[in-house]
């Protein structure tokens, strides 16, 4: 990198930017090779192939699309003075987009489609209008896009690594035109905001994992000049609003593969859409066919969802619009066996009965069914349940009880689940991210949620970044066997590295049920248990000894010596550790004792000495202190060479005089 010097003109100062880029990139262009080649020929960078430049030779345009870069966008890009537009699309660039280059304030087109670029997409210059990042790695899109991004027309960030939720900020970005996200692992529910953005005529949203209900007073706003509504295959519920009508320009509108239910209103099969999406010559003769164009009604399907659809056959059904393929099972064996073979039954701990001819389904391990011969509940707790949670487990529509914690399962939870009647549902521990599906959330009686007119989507399963003793919040009345002992308790934000997943019941730790390790479980808990028995036992040891070299060197007489020590972990973001208190007194006697959890005598950050009436001097502590050798200092009239602990905080008191910031114990060095 290099700063511009003074007695360059623009051109001169170019020339050495394009030479550094000359010799990064070592193109074999006209132009480009004669300066890594070191031949004498010096061509103007206007000539270069895939340069541009204005009439004052300023460069305004670089076009190297396809040509075999492979490095990172190097930062010098952001040096020349009048550039407009960067083509580095269809390379092999890595890396990220260096922030000096978003910044670039001349910039108004920046195509970096078709490499591997990775990070966050934001923080662009306001004065960008066209972003291209499509076909690359990019993780997530930041908190704040939208909000300095306002001049932005189109943004295509299509077949990324996307996940996370859609920012509210996207609503500021009053210019744009087209927005196109997808096929990548966007979750959440699509931001009301989209209604402010009434220049917007592409909203490409399909194949991501978005979850809820359309924001129906956002879609349904006739000053909208949308044409094109792609949100089809997400996991979408609810019902298509009538509003939508209100689009006058809308041409497409994609919903299949979703979750809708209920049917279309008549004004918005009047619209007759997606004629060029159908690709279908006779869609002018079937006005009384038109919603087919949109979506198969319910209990129908098609390979697209779309015209023409089918009825489902025998012992199948499909509860939603626009269904894909074929519809689903009704049958409860089937629904069972597919969670089976969904979920590697194989290879599950305990599956007695499963994936076997001639056993009646009530007869399958975890499977309890009513008198009426119906599974009502399903306790798959820990036995190594893999992949994705099949959709079709909501279609039990009279299961009660569902226990699938201690697993391996990925993916987010599916909205199905709202049509089982379930009152327990459990899903703690696993690996699943997202949100829980939104209309979940207002089912009643599920875990209690809805209790006292209060549905909090907590009630299901803590949020990623969140924990609890059971993996959920739990309202004050209730109390049963799969809450905490203690019954009430909410969902507790992670203080330091939080999990990812939701339904945690510890923020440190994974929870992964590895099968290869699972028949060494209980040998390894016991493990854990000596491991902490012996530490406490050394802990006693050096207590005992402290003890008795204290009661020599400063003690007389019958006065007796008290000290305890607290051990806690003060990192503790929910996992399950003990606590223990020393105490040796005067006759060498020491007893290790366990502490309660929820006492708070202890306090956070706060190291302390206080007197008994008896003359015992005490010492708490909750965090590990730092340690250090200190001087000779003179305390109760004895001299002696001390080790230091420094606490984290302290605070003044009247009696005993509290010392700050160091407390000193008069402990011998070693």
């Amino acid at each position: 990198m290099f700063e511009k010097k003074e007695d360059l003109s623009n051109e001169e100062y170019e020339l050495m930017v394009m030479q550094e880029l000359a010799l990064l990139w070592r193109l074999d262009l006209y132009g480009w090779s004669e300066y890594y080649k070191n031949t004498t020929t010096a061509i103007p960078i206007c000539s270069w192939d895939g340069m541009s430049c204005d009439d004052t030779n300023s460069i305004t345009d670089l076009e190297l699309s396809n040509k075999n870069i492979s490095s990172e966008i190097p930062s010098i890009l952001s040096l020349l003075p009048s550039i407009r537009s960067i083509d580095l699309s269809e390379n092999n660039i890595t890396g990220l987009v260096p922030f000096d280059v978003r910044q670039i304030s001349t910039l108004k087109s920046l195509n970096l489609s078709h490499n591997r670029i990775e990070g966050s997409i934001e923080y662009f210059s306001p004065t960008l209008q066209v972003l291209n990042v499509s076909h690359n790695n990019f993780q997530e899109i930041g908190i704040t896009f939208g909000q300095y991004e306002t001049g932005l027309e189109k943004i295509d960030a299509s077949r990324n690594n996307i996940g996370g939720s859609l920012p509210r900020t996207i609503g500021n970005m009053l210019k744009l035109h087209l927005i196109d996200l997808s096929h990548n692992q966007i979750y959440g529910t699509i931001p009301p905001t989209i209604s402010d953005l009434t220049q917007l005529k592409n909203m490409v949203l399909n194949n991501n994992k978005l979850m809820g209900t359309l924001p129906v007073v956002s879609l349904t706003q006739s000053h909208l000049d949308l044409s094109q509504i792609h949100i089809q295959h997400n996991d979408l519920s609810g019902t298509i609003p009538s509003g939508i009508a209100n689009i006058k320009f809308l041409k497409e509108l994609l919903i299949d593969g979703n979750k809708f239910t209920g049917e279309l209103h008549e004004n918005v099969c009047n619209l007759k859409l997606n004629k060029i999406a159908n690709d279908w010559q006779g869609a002018e003769e079937i006005d009384q066919d038109a919603c087919e164009l949109i979506a198969c009604p319910v209990n129908t399907a098609s390979d697209d969802g779309r015209y023409p659809c089918k009825r489902c056959g025998a012992q199948k059904y499909t509860p939603y619009l626009g269904h894909n393929g074929q519809c689903s099972p009704s049958d409860e064996g089937v629904i069972l066996n597919e969670v089976y073979h969904k979920t590697n039954g194989p290879a599950w701990r305990n599956h007695a009965g499963w994936g076997m001819d001639g056993v009646d389904k009530c007869d399958y391990a975890g499977v309890e069914c009513n008198g009426s011969g119906h599974v009502m509940s399903l306790n798959l707790k820990g036995v190594g349940l893999t992949g994705t949670l099949p959709e079709e487990i909501g279609m039990l529509r009279q299961l009660q009880f569902l226990d699938l914690s201690e697993n391996n399962l990925t993916g987010y939870l599916p909205s199905d689940l709202r049509f089982s009647p379930l009152r327990l549902f459990d899903i703690s521990n696993n690996m699943i991210g997202g949100i829980i599906p939104p209309l979940m959330c207002l089912t009643g009686d599920v875990n209690g949620n809805g209790m006292n007119g209060d549905y909090n989507c907590d009630m299901i399963a803590c949020p990623s970044g969140t924990w609890s003793p059971s993996g959920r919040a739990t309202p004050r009345p209730l109390q049963h066997s799969l809450s905490d002992k203690n019954g009430h308790h909410t969902c507790k934000p992670c203080r330091s590295t939080g999990s990812r997943f939701i339904g945690r019941t510890a923020c440190n730790g994974l929870h992964i049920f590895d099968e290869k390790h699972r028949s060494d479980s209980a040998s390894d808990m016991l493990g854990v248990d000596l491991i902490l028995s012996i530490a406490s036992l050394i802990a006693t040891i050096i207590i005992l000894t402290l003890c008795i070299i204290v009661r020599h060197r400063r003690f007389v007489g019958d006065e007796n010596v008290q000290m305890h020590l607290a051990f806690r972990d003060a990192d503790n973001d929910g996992s399950d550790t003990e606590s223990y208190q020393t105490e040796c007194t005067g006759t060498s006697s020491i007893h290790l004792k366990k502490l309660d959890p929820d006492e708070e005598s202890v306090a956070k950050d706060d190291i302390f000495v206080e007197n008994y009436p008896d003359d015992v001097d005490t010492v708490k502590s909750s965090h590990s202190p730092l340690m250090s050798i200190g001087e000779d200092i003179q305390d109760n009239g004895i001299d002696v060479s001390t080790s230091r602990r420094q606490s984290y905080s302290s605070t003044d008191s009247d009696e005993p005089k509290r010392l700050n910031p160091e407390l000193w114990l008069d402990v011998p060095s070693i």
